[in-house]
């Protein structure tokens, strides 16, 4: 009788692990773990779970755990708890700091410490789950809780490598189990700067918030207005970008209220002119579970990201419409960019900045002079000479006089046999110097011919390209770390070059293009409009 029911104990226990660890009772490609026999009953008993589960390829992390230890308890010696544990109970507790959420790592109820030594089958089943728990919430702060592709699928840097094993025996080793396990988290700053602004968001939530501000109100509100919304404005504004003193008027829109919204237009890629518009007003009316919500988000992207990044490097984050170059992991330059129209986004990825183009020519692609050049010429037929466009014959390669041509029979839909080439010059869409990485969608960065736009809050007005608003100073940087440039001697050598001057670089620099909808330094939180829409499925599986 006695072994019946220790038979039924044990292949209980086997079914259970089974729904707590990611193994399988069989399938295409699964193969059976073999364990050799451990030292101690405990030992015995984890060695003969593990055995009796089949493992799918690539989950291996739990049996080189226990491999790497001979099979012996992490958590256990001798049937009585060890201290570390604590560290895992404390890691797990502040998960939600990093976006996660403490539940999906929670160990089992543990016996007292005044207890007897725990049986070696209960020691078996207790160290599997906390160790299942603290290897799960390792791989989530390491690679992020989602695979990319089922949450984001425009989602295109390849991030190299997985967590070793190794990691939790040599933190068991030295005995720092809960700053390995924050070791996993990323170690750029930036992330950093998330979780900070996490942080006090989440209790600026358990105080209650920011209150909320109206929907619909006067179309313009600013300095020395008077009107009932502005004592809105000032709760709201007193909360998250005051502090705003208290007046005899509250209705009086004064310059601690212009301050405020100021800072809280720039918090949210507004241009900060202190003005109460349509704009400010939807950015005003968004909860704080929201901006909660698009923090956890660029945390869980940012875990997507390579964790060796180069020592220096350009990245662009799309929504923000703006691009930094760090060096040594220190934003040292920032600028605002253009970016790419709804219907022809800018994609996510990364490369190296390998050569510039100097006085570039404009090799236009073919959608782009079916879709927007052709329509402006049949408007405007002097619109290719005056762009310095010249057209050529696609097939024979021979230029073409645009005036002899019937530019009414070509337009979407309709085979284009001319290609068209912009000249180096003042009308150039590609201004006076463009940035080369290999890259699969025929992406640059490049100056720009109409500054202007820079100006406006939404600058999604590109065909995926980046424009970039100090190009000059992003090419002194870059060939600064070769010997020092200044920008204005990239300016002479621009003004000094022949058309087209391909200037290869010494040494490359590596280039991301991201897509993050919450940004941070070590001062604020920063907001901005999910413009391509692709923060909706990230944001709705995030619990």
């Amino acid at each position: 009788h006695y072994d019946d029911v220790l038979a039924a104990c044990r292949s209980h226990l086997r079914w259970l692990l089974l729904l707590v660890f990611p193994f399988v009772a069989a399938g295409a490609g699964a193969e059976s773990v073999a364990s050799p026999v451990a030292a101690d009953p405990a030992g015995r008993a984890i060695a003969e779970h593990l055995a009796g589960a089949v493992q799918r390829r690539g989950d291996g992390a739990i049996q080189a755990v226990y491999e790497s230890r001979d099979f012996r308890p992490v958590w256990f010696e001798n049937g009585q708890l060890r201290g570390r544990l604590e560290e895992v109970v404390g890691a797990i507790g502040i998960a939600d700091l990093h976006g996660l959420n403490p539940a999906d790592y929670r160990v089992p109820v543990m016996p007292g410490s005044d207890a007897s030594a725990v049986p070696p089958e209960e020691v078996a089943r207790l160290d599997l789950l906390i160790t299942g728990a603290v290897l799960r919430l390792a791989a989530d702060l390491r690679d992020g809780r989602f695979r990319p592709v089922d949450v984001d699928a425009k989602w295109r840097i390849a991030k190299s490598g997985r967590a070793e094993p190794e990691w939790f025996a040599r933190a068991v080793r030295d005995d720092n189990i809960g700053a390995a396990i924050d070791g996993m988290a990323p170690p750029h700053p930036q992330y950093r700067y998330l979780q900070r602004a996490l942080e006090r968001h989440m209790a600026l939530k358990a105080a209650g918030g920011w209150p909320s501000f109206g929907v619909s109100g006067p179309r313009r509100l600013e300095l020395g207005d008077t009107h009932p919304q502005v004592t809105e404005l000032r709760a709201r504004l007193a909360v998250s970008d005051g502090p705003i003193a208290q007046v005899a008027d509250p209705e009086l829109f004064d310059g601690d209220v212009e301050a405020a919204l100021k800072r809280f237009q720039r918090r949210h890629g507004l241009n900060d002119d202190g003005i109460l518009g349509r704009r400010t007003r939807s950015a005003l009316v968004v909860d704080i579970d929201q901006r909660i919500r698009q923090l956890r988000a660029s945390m869980e992207r940012w875990r997507w990201m390579p964790r060796e990044m180069g020592a220096d490097y350009v990245l662009v984050n799309v929504p923000v419409q703006r691009l930094w170059v760090y060096e040594n992991d220190e934003a040292v330059l920032s600028m605002r960019t253009i970016v790419g129209k709804y219907k022809r986004q800018t994609p996510t990825f990364s490369s190296e900045l390998t050569y510039f183009v100097l006085k570039p020519k404009w090799y236009v692609p073919t959608s782009i002079a079916v879709k927007d050049l052709v329509p402006k010429v049949q408007r405007d037929p002097e619109y290719y000479r005056r762009g310095s466009f010249t057209v050529y014959d696609r097939e024979s390669g021979e230029q073409v006089d645009p005036d002899l041509v019937d530019w009414s029979a070509y337009g979407v839909g309709r085979e284009f046999p001319f290609r068209l080439i912009q000249d180096a010059g003042r009308r150039n869409a590609l201004g006076s110097i463009k940035f080369m990485f290999p890259n699969p969608y025929g992406v640059y960065l490049h100056d720009t011919s109409t500054p202007s736009l820079f100006r406006k809050d939404d600058r999604f007005f590109s065909s995926g390209c980046i424009r970039v608003e100090k190009p000059l100073e992003l090419a002194s940087s870059v060939l600064s770390r070769q010997e020092p440039t200044p920008p204005e001697k990239v300016g002479a050598m621009i003004a000094a070059a022949p058309a087209n001057r391909h200037l290869t670089l010494e040494r490359t620099m590596p280039l991301y293009v991201v897509y993050m909808t919450a940004w941070a330094d070590e001062k604020d939180a920063y907001f901005y409009n999910d413009f391509y829409k692709r923060d909706s499925k990230l944001l709705n599986s995030i619990n």
